[in-house]
């Protein structure tokens, strides 16, 4: 058991730590700026609406294996807010409606509602400076009931609206600008599942350039969850993880109004589906 944490824990660090220090080392030669991305300024915020679509063409066990799996589809559509409340201090939501969807030889079956909100807050650590960085609380709660999903289902097999767990990650994060128009922003945290649900570390982000004089932003978009394993002779169930990688795409259509879209991979999994994911997004800072 512990040398499959290991070797999880050494991916994550290949994946994301190591990125993060190269980029971080490249960004210092850049010139001194603020992200923005990073906190919004006392009475400013954003919304942004977001079309998620999960298409689920396998699955991983929970040892990492690919295996053979019903046909799943999960569409979210979802509502984000952001408000600067204090100096540094930023607030956030996210409320999302799921329609979830799974099809075996007895035909299909589907459910919808409202799936893991999440509230949390941010707070911006530097002000100036060649990089910036913040510290983040997020809390997840879904608002239906129901167990742990397997591998992105409900137990029985059937649609599930979320994970089914309370999570509560704590997030480093840093964003800052590189030479030729690029940009980068990355986190890593860990995350506290709530119950009979092993923990994780969390980590991804964006790496990007900006052109037609800064309205469309190009990225290369990561996220990873390492789930741990069950501790020994526990009744814990192994928590959902994987890595998720893709295109990311925003242009910004007038002064305040932007649309997103993106494409990703979902792969290299534990108790998780994989195939892929489509998001399409706009979203207006106030």
């Amino acid at each position: 058991m512990m040398a499959r944490m290991r070797v999880h824990l050494v991916s994550l660090v290949s994946d994301c730590t190591l990125a993060a220090i190269t980029l971080a080392a490249i960004t210092l030669t850049a010139a001194p700026v603020r992200a923005t991305a990073l906190g919004r300024e006392v009475g400013a915020g954003q919304v942004r609406l977001l079309s998620t679509t999960l298409v689920g063409l396998w699955a991983y066990d929970d040892d990492g294996q690919r295996a053979d799996a019903d046909p799943l589809r999960a569409q979210s559509f979802s509502t984000d807010l952001e408000l600067g409340v204090a100096p540094r201090l930023t607030l956030r939501a996210k409320l999302p409606w799921v329609i979830s969807s799974t099809a075996d030889a007895s035909g299909v079956q589907q459910r919808s509602g409202i799936g893991d909100v999440t509230i949390g807050g941010q707070l911006r650590l530097t002000e100036t400076g060649p990089v910036a960085l913040s510290a983040r609380l997020d809390v997840k709660a879904p608002f239906y009931s129901g167990p742990p999903t397997v591998r992105g289902r409900s137990p029985s097999g059937g649609p599930a609206l979320g994970d089914g767990q309370v999570d509560v990650t704590a997030l480093a994060l840093l964003g800052g600008r590189l030479p030729f128009s690029g940009f980068v922003d990355l986190e890593l945290g860990y995350r506290l599942r709530a119950g009979d649900v092993t923990d994780a570390v969390v980590g991804g982000g964006r790496l990007g350039v900006r052109a037609l004089e800064r309205r469309l932003l190009l990225a290369l978009r990561l996220d990873t969850v390492v789930t741990f394993d069950p501790a020994a002779g526990s009744a814990e169930r192994l928590g959902r993880g994987g890595a998720t990688l893709g295109p990311w795409v925003a242009l910004r259509v007038v002064d305040a109004l932007h649309l997103e879209m993106g494409a990703y991979y979902v792969g290299r999994g534990r108790n998780a589906p994989g195939g892929a994911e489509l998001t399409f997004g706009l979203w207006l800072p106030f």
